[in-house]
């Protein structure tokens, strides 16, 4: 391995230095601070889950939090620890330092990764070095990477991957260590992806790199037809069959670990996401307490005649309803309603046609089953009245001639009109992708509890549509509209159940109905629907550490995440790491620019020139490729968005900075080359060392505080962000306040309102106070105005 990795025993020394001052920068003082840190409490909710076997999700796979999980149980830790609140003090029996340190171990291992990479692609120990450097001393990568939050793992990951595949770049066709390093490609890749969804961002760059490969051995004399299949199976294989089974496998785990139903009264969120699953899914979960997932005594066969109850497939659900109060056409409303009674209880009847001498047999003499295609009525219980929709508009919309109103519609004397009549489409779900589809055959039976479908008007041609629009009160107060829509697709709003069925004359072994058990894929895609749903949660949020993406390459912002005991930890970035990356990527993007107009001129390079442009500059160009997809893609994220959402495509930016000033400086005397090493290596470490007390927590007393305040508002302009220097090392620790505020949206313009004036008022945000309200955040500073 030595050999194929090209590296001396000094290169292994010098890996070895790197190793062990990477793990004591990140794990220096890692019990500190003692309290939930800003970000901590949504992860550790979701440990939590893992270790009680309940049910919980957010906007991301489950690979990090099952590690943390994993490790917190090693420490006999028990999921109570409800991390409620950032700032709250851990117990001393909570295993927060074991999770801090798995996380803060996987990103030690980014700095030797770096240099690995760089090393075993041909590079000197100066790139090699200078890279492991800016990895190691960035205070942002630090302070966040030894919290119990995801980003460590994804930097691993995402570092582990990029090393893997330039070493196997560099290793002999269909070997063991080019079949060794390809394999770990994979499983690297199918690691960030199973962190976070960004991580697919890795995948799309291997990708990239596999086709350009691809492409160059189709030029390869020596590669024939057959040869280039091969090596096109290999890829497939190693890179797309292998990661996709491992992140269906950590999917599998998830499943085994989560089989109790959440916890309401300690996770809202976590009930709410429960009901947002499909009912049979929802009914997969077993109870550790009293309340239970039993459906109770349900026949499953439905014959005309049947008293049923029908529920929504959407979200929560809701059980179609009609009651006395009259609707816009002054008929009897029909609506949604969240709860069962009497009043959600309908009669299951043939559509006959008198005239043609059919008899209307409520209760048929024999027993008749409702199958898919058939035309029935649904009679009312309390009432007699019909299910029945008709040519006026809905209360929701007045003018919109695709909704049309539903009621029930009838006398006690009178079966009503042909208006009555519905025909019954199943639809079935258990496709690769969950989708529903109408189903063709017609004698298929429909069950209850088993069988999905729809409703469709026999005249109209419309179907029966839960709209989730509150009818106006008093009358409609609690109740949803149901209306009849042109224009429903096959989604669950138009797609019902039967939860309850009662037949008197039904024979002694029909059988009970149960819920039909979920595929493996349908769970997959159905949490992978709910992750996308709670992305959408972080549209249009206002958060103050929130930041655009033009400022991250800058170092122009910062999050405050922890204050207490005169103290205070903030994810703020090392100036001259960052700055290094952003000069990094204009320096390879100048040089690529003017080799490219000078072959338009007819000049070729020779030499050491040519050296820079092929070498250095080819594998910054390899880098780069993965920092433009980790981080462009962000100027089109409609979502709030932070700094750390650009370390991936920081840790690139120092490949391609070191890389390309690799080359740039081999141009230079040796002594020369040394002194701006050494310079560079020691600015970063004098930074490093100035933001310390922020990185780990340390003790600053107000002199120091406001020194470093004025010192990164000249340095980095932080314009609007203040460090909180009014604390005492005698105050207890307390939550950042933006943490415990409600999410505020654009809608919420009071806060919007004061920032816009806080200019001329002589105000600053101060995410530090301790008043709770918006309007005691804004702190008066004598030195903003002068």
């Amino acid at each position: 391995m030595v050999q194929r990795l090209d590296m001396t025993w000094r290169d292994w020394t010098v890996l070895s230095s790197i190793t062990s001052v990477t793990l004591g920068v990140r794990l220096w003082r890692i019990s500190l601070p003692d309290g939930v840190v800003l970000g901590e409490d949504v992860v550790g909710k979701a440990v939590n889950a893992y270790l009680r076997d309940e049910f919980m999700i957010d906007a991301h796979p489950p690979l990090g939090k099952l590690l943390l999980a994993s490790v917190s149980a090693l420490f006999k830790h028990n999921g109570s620890f409800a991390f409620d609140n950032t700032g709250d003090l851990y117990p001393g029996w909570v295993s927060f330092v074991s999770m801090r340190t798995i996380n803060a171990l996987m990103a030690a291992l980014c700095s030797p990764i770096a240099y690995v990479t760089l090393k075993a692609s041909g590079h000197g120990a100066f790139a090699a070095i200078f890279a492991a450097t800016l990895v190691t001393f960035d205070n942002a990568l630090t302070a966040n990477n030894r919290l119990v939050a995801l980003d460590a793992p994804l930097m691993f990951f995402t570092a582990a991957a990029i090393m893997s595949w330039g070493l196997f770049a560099k290793q002999r066709s269909f070997t063991g260590s080019w079949w060794g390093w390809l394999l770990l490609t994979g499983v690297a890749m199918s690691g960030a992806i199973s962190v976070k969804l960004i991580g697919l961002v890795s995948a799309i760059m291997i990708g990239i790199l596999s086709l350009g490969n691809l492409w160059s051995l189709t030029r390869e004399d020596t590669v024939g037809g057959r040869l280039w299949v091969k090596y096109c199976i290999a890829r497939f294989v190693c890179l797309i069959v292998l990661p996709l089974f491992i992140y269906l496998g950590v999917f599998q785990i998830h499943f085994s670990y989560q089989t109790q139903l959440p916890d309401y009264e300690r996770s809202v969120r976590a009930g709410n996401d429960f009901y947002k699953l499909q009912q049979p899914f929802r009914h997969s979960f077993k109870s550790k307490s009293n309340r239970s997932t039993s459906v109770g005594t349900i026949w499953r066969d439905v014959v005309y005649g049947s008293v049923i109850q029908l529920k929504s497939e959407y979200s929560h659900g809701v059980y179609l309803c009609s009651f006395y109060i009259t609707g816009g056409s002054r008929q009897q409303q029909v609506s949604g309603y969240e709860y069962p009674d009497l009043n959600t209880q309908w009669i299951v009847i043939r559509a006959v046609q008198e005239d043609k001498g059919e008899v209307d047999d409520e209760i048929p003499a024999r027993l008749q089953y409702l199958k898919n295609g058939d035309f029935l009525r649904l009679r009312h219980v309390p009432t007699r009245r019909c299910l029945h929709s008709h040519n006026v508009r809905t209360f929701r919309d007045l003018k919109n001639e695709n909704f049309n109103e539903v009621s029930a519609y009838g006398r006690l004397d009178m079966n009503g009109d042909s208006n009555d009549w519905w025909e019954v489409e199943a639809i079935e779900t258990r496709n690769l992708f969950g989708d529903p589809t109408i189903v063709d055959k017609e004698e298929l039976p429909i069950r209850a509890l088993e069988t999905t479908f729809r409703l469709k008007h026999v005249s109209l041609g419309c179907c029966l549509f839960f709209d989730d629009t509150n009818l106006p009160g008093p009358w409609g107060k609690g109740r949803k509209e149901v209306i009849c829509r042109h224009t429903a697709s096959v989604t669950p709003k138009s797609i019902w159940r039967i939860v309850s069925n009662e037949h008197d004359h039904l024979p002694f072994n029909t059988p009970l109905a149960s819920y039909p058990k979920p595929t493996f894929l349908q769970k997959v895609f159905e949490m992978h629907w709910l992750m996308w749903s709670h992305k959408g949660q972080f549209r249009d949020v206002y958060h103050p550490s929130a930041s655009k993406p033009w400022r991250w390459p800058l170092a122009l912002s910062m999050i405050p995440a922890w204050a207490g005991h005169g103290s205070q930890v903030v994810i703020a970035p090392n100036p001259v790491v960052w700055w290094i990356g952003a000069l990094g990527l204009v320096a390879f993007l100048g040089a690529k620019i003017l080799f490219r107009l000078r072959e338009k001129r007819g000049y070729f390079e020779s030499g050491r020139i040519r050296e820079f442009k092929h070498f250095h500059l080819g594998e910054a160009g390899t880098y780069f490729i993965g920092w433009a997809l980790h981080y462009l893609p962000f100027f089109w994220v409609d979502r709030t968005l932070f700094i750390h959402h650009y370390f991936p495509a920081l840790y690139c930016s120092t490949l391609v900075a070191s890389a390309t000033f690799s080359g740039l400086v081999g141009f230079l005397p040796r002594k020369m080359r040394l002194s701006i090493a050494l310079s560079l290596v020691v600015l970063v470490i004098a930074v490093f060392s100035q933001l310390t007390p922020l990185t780990y927590g340390g003790h600053l007393a107000n002199e120091q505080c406001e020194s470093l305040s004025r010192w990164m508002n000249k340095i980095q302009g932080y314009h609007g962000h203040h460090l909180d220097c009014s604390l005492t090392p005698r105050e207890v620790d307390r939550p950042v306040p933006h943490m415990l505020q409600k999410t505020l949206t654009r809608k919420n313009k009071a806060l919007r309102t004061l920032r816009q004036h806080q200019t001329s008022r002589c105000y600053t945000i101060n995410p530090f106070g301790a008043a709770s309200t918006i309007a005691q955040r804004f702190t008066p500073r004598s030195n903003v105005c002068g």
